[in-house]
């Protein structure tokens, strides 16, 4: 602030002061906004985490009975080898048939 831009009278005073709080009050309200946005962020990378986390739990669960069935499809046909029959043909990443098709 130099030496003209300093108030002389008692109405620039107040208006210096008005502007002065105004300034300083849209200034926090500013910095409140900002607090609340990176609030709002942070539940949202804890939301997306914990979803994340519930979902690679799912597929652990699932990978592990696609390994217990292969296991039991796996045995199943060598059973049946060993009762002399023919197990139907089964490849795991084929494209699945309805049943009953051939």
């Amino acid at each position: 602030m130099t030496p003209d831009m300093i108030p002389k009278s008692l109405p620039e005073w107040a208006l210096l002061l008005v502007a002065s709080a105004a300034g300083w009050f849209t200034g926090k309200l500013g910095r409140k906004r900002d607090d609340q946005m990176v609030t709002t962020e942070s539940r949202l990378y804890e939301t997306v985490r914990l979803e994340l986390d519930r979902l690679t739990t799912k597929v652990d669960q699932l990978e592990k009975r696609s390994g217990r069935m292969l296991n039991h499809i796996y045995r199943l046909e060598g059973l049946m080898r060993a009762a002399n029959l023919e197990p139907p043909p089964f490849d795991p990443d084929a494209d699945p048939q309805p049943c009953g098709t051939r």
